[in-house]
């Protein structure tokens, strides 16, 4: 397929589990497996594919003999505020997702290492590599650019602030000092 994986950028883009702040110090939750010891009494509000993937809801109950007491298919931006009203306690999240700015919420640790990692990284195709080999090494200031915690920021801006992508980008791109005056535009 002539494709060129670039240089990772950073940061993971995994899935992971969360409770609320108030959960985590009540119940004294900081792992899956201290999770999986309660989840009996607990309900999650877990994305449409996560509950089908066998790096979701299927492995995690393998590995952890993960159990909950009712499981109920969300979609992603409804699971928020579902646990943040108390309607359900668990719910899968992505770990560069801006809501986790705003919410308060815990990341539970993956202390097993269930989840494989995602570390962000783009593509190219060979053929335009070819037309333009500059590309490959602009590309690769982006190499460990980002990370999690800037990538929640962005993506907030993304999802709660509705900015366009094109001005957070440029943004982003200006604070990592990759613009000059005359691209900036």
């Amino acid at each position: 397929w002539d494709l060129w994986w670039l240089n990772p950028l950073g940061f993971e883009n995994s899935y992971a589990l969360a409770i609320t702040q108030r959960q985590s110090a009540e119940m004294r939750l900081r792992t899956i497996s201290d999770l999986a010891a309660v989840a009996t009494s607990l309900s999650a509000g877990l994305g449409y594919e996560f509950i089908e993937r066998p790096d979701g809801l299927h492995g995690l109950e393998k590995r952890y003999n993960l159990k909950f007491q009712y499981v109920q298919a969300m979609q992603q931006s409804l699971k928020y505020q579902a646990a943040a009203a108390g309607d359900i306690d668990v719910l899968d999240v992505y770990t560069t997702d801006g809501r986790l700015s705003t919410y308060d919420f815990v990341v539970l640790e993956d202390d097993l290492h269930f989840f494989p990692p995602y570390e962000a990284s783009g593509v190219i195709r060979g053929a335009t590599l070819k037309k333009y080999p500059e590309l490959g090494s602009v590309l690769g200031l982006l190499t460990n650019a980002l990370d999690a915690t800037t990538m929640r920021e962005l993506n907030y801006r993304l999802q709660e602030g509705g900015e366009p992508v094109e001005i957070v980008a440029r943004d982003t791109l200006k604070s990592l000092q990759l613009l000059t005056k005359n691209s900036a535009t």
